[in-house]
């Protein structure tokens, strides 16, 4: 939808900018999802043994957060150089990577709330997923086209940081079964 809109909204050059930042974001969360994969038959065997699941959840926590955080040390650290050997254009990554930065915060929140969301899989709470989605469709939809039409490109990368942290937010319940049980 915030491809949709930048169309609707802003000049068309802007949108390739935007796009070219949306899927380097989005190809990041490419490098974790084998591991929702690989987790995902686990998290439904242990799904009804609440200690061994609590200790699989600190464990796929675990591994999400070396390599969330390992990313954001990497590319904050070689991020702007890497793209300009991809981009090959200094005017294209000054307007790329702020855009990616705030898209990788996003892409991060979603990494997150992935683990919350496999769980609901393996719980079967598919209508949890659903519920997400709807509201922080109808929330987020409005709220792009505020912020876009206000803070242009920029304010296009909200609607994905916002999406992510709505859906975060609502998959903490396995963050809270664990304190609930054992003390995190």
């Amino acid at each position: 939808l915030d491809k949709l809109i930048l169309s609707w909204l802003l000049p068309l050059e802007q949108l390739g900018v935007y796009a070219i930042a949306a899927t380097a974001a989005f190809g990041s969360l490419r490098l974790i999802s084998p591991i929702f994969n690989a987790v995902l038959p686990r998290l439904v065997q242990l799904r009804n043994k609440e200690k061994k699941l609590i200790a699989f959840n600190k464990k796929f926590a675990l591994t999400i957060s070396i390599l969330v955080f390992g990313s954001a040390i990497a590319y904050s650290t070689f991020g702007y150089e890497i793209l300009e050997i991809w981009l090959h254009d200094t005017s294209v990554v000054k307007a790329v990577y702020p855009l990616l930065s705030f898209l990788l915060v996003g892409s991060a929140m979603n990494a997150f709330y992935g683990i919350g969301y496999q769980n609901w899989l393996a719980k079967g709470k598919v209508k949890k997923v659903l519920i997400v989605n709807m509201i922080a469709l109808f929330i987020s939809l409005p709220a792009m086209i505020v912020l876009i039409s206000k803070y242009g490109l920029i304010g296009a990368t909200f609607g994905w940081i916002f999406l992510n942290f709505i859906g975060l937010i609502m998959s903490l319940s396995w963050i809270k079964l664990s304190i609930i049980k054992r003390g995190f």
